[in-house]
């Protein structure tokens, strides 16, 4: 847990917080930019990790150059609905108006920075859709 005073991680990310009309509002506003979106809940003990865990490789993930949204899906269920969550913490990948993938349960920081390395870099290529899980 993060002290009171420490920046949370969706600050340090420049995340946005969304709901599901803001969600598609943002996807089809976004062009080439990649956007991120980490979706949580309040009092979530994996959530809680994950966002230590980011903490710790920020410089990393900052340098993919996505755009970060955030939802609490206890706050906002039909996000969780529409993405048929079964646990959370979730990260959900846009490109260009489509969903790329998704990576659920928080990997540890080198398996997840390396997929943000992948995306940024297949997305930068133009290349086709990069697959993922």
């Amino acid at each position: 847990m993060m002290t009171s005073d420490a920046p949370d991680i969706f600050s340090l990310l420049g995340a946005s917080a969304v709901d599901n009309p803001g969600l598609d509002r943002i996807v089809a506003e976004s062009g080439d930019t990649v956007v991120a979106l980490f979706l949580w809940g309040e009092n979530c003990y994996n959530c809680e990790q994950a966002k230590g865990a980011l903490r710790l490789a920020l410089d990393k993930v900052l340098r993919c150059g996505f755009r970060w949204l955030h939802a609490d899906v206890y706050a906002h269920p039909e996000i969780a609905q529409r993405f048929a969550l079964h646990g959370i913490p979730v990260f959900l990948f846009f490109h260009r108006g489509k969903k790329l993938g998704k990576i659920t349960a928080y990997p540890g920081n080198d398996a997840f920075v390396a997929t943000l390395e992948r995306i940024a870099a297949q997305c930068a290529m133009s290349s086709p859709l990069p697959s993922f899980s």
